[in-house]
């Protein structure tokens, strides 16, 4: 019964997913914008959320966006805060970064670069490689590649870094079930408008997690890295 739940609960969720995009489909067709890149769009609304800006990324598209915005995104999707994140949490120990998989990146904000870290996510096409995607159901994950769904047979050590949306609030109920260790991550500049907000979710986060977590920061100048790490110590059992 608790395996026909669940696989219930994917099959609603997948389905949720597919009018998601076809909503998205028909109001950029309705726009007129039919060459929209999805990872450059997501990428450019966390950039006005992080400067304060209007997001209208259908100008930005159609080129009709301001040049100092345009100049500013991509100048901000160029700098090396990822990375200095990454050489952040590296710095942590954490954890065993060869079971790490770093979820929902592109090439231009991906920290696995150098690293035996992995990637689930939707725009693994910014490297050439197949789309795949982590589902949630009740704390279990799953992960979709190729029209397959999977459970890790392994502990994982699932990475996110700078969320794209609230969507990581669902990522306390994989923690309390001990079959994997989390590790989200925020950082950024003082000066940014979100700043705040991304400290507010942290201590969110933290607070609906349990003991075995860690909650460390650093301010370096200007910039700050947050980073939320689980260290269960619940080993998986071997099939």
């Amino acid at each position: 019964m608790k395996i026909e739940t669940t696989m219930l609960f994917l099959f609603l969720y997948k389905l949720t997913i597919f009018f998601k995009y076809v909503i998205i489909y028909d109001v950029l067709k309705g726009e007129g914008i039919m060459d929209l890149d999805y990872y450059t769009a997501v990428l450019y609304k966390q950039f006005c959320e992080t400067k304060g800006l209007e997001c209208c990324y259908e100008e930005l598209i159609r080129g009709e966006a301001d040049s100092s915005i345009v100049e500013g995104f991509n100048s901000w999707i160029n700098s090396d805060l990822p990375l200095s994140y990454r050489d952040y949490l590296l710095n942590l120990n954490y954890h065993n970064l060869s079971h790490a998989v770093e979820i929902n990146k592109g090439k231009n904000d991906t920290i696995t670069i150098d690293t035996p870290i992995r990637r689930v996510s939707p725009f693994n096409y910014t490297f050439g490689e197949n789309n795949s995607k982590l589902c949630i159901v009740d704390g279990i994950i799953f992960i979709e590649e190729s029209n397959k769904l999977t459970s890790p047979e392994e502990k994982l050590v699932l990475i996110s870094h700078n969320p794209y949306d609230n969507s990581i609030l669902k990522w306390p109920m994989i923690q309390k079930r001990k079959e994997h260790d989390l590790s989200i991550g925020f950082y950024g500049l003082k000066t940014d408008e979100n700043f705040k907000d991304r400290i507010e979710l942290a201590k969110l986060l933290l607070k609906k997690m349990d003991s075995d977590c860690e909650l460390d920061y650093e301010f370096d100048r200007d910039k700050y890295f947050i980073s939320l790490n689980s260290r269960s110590k619940k080993l998986r059992l071997q099939k």
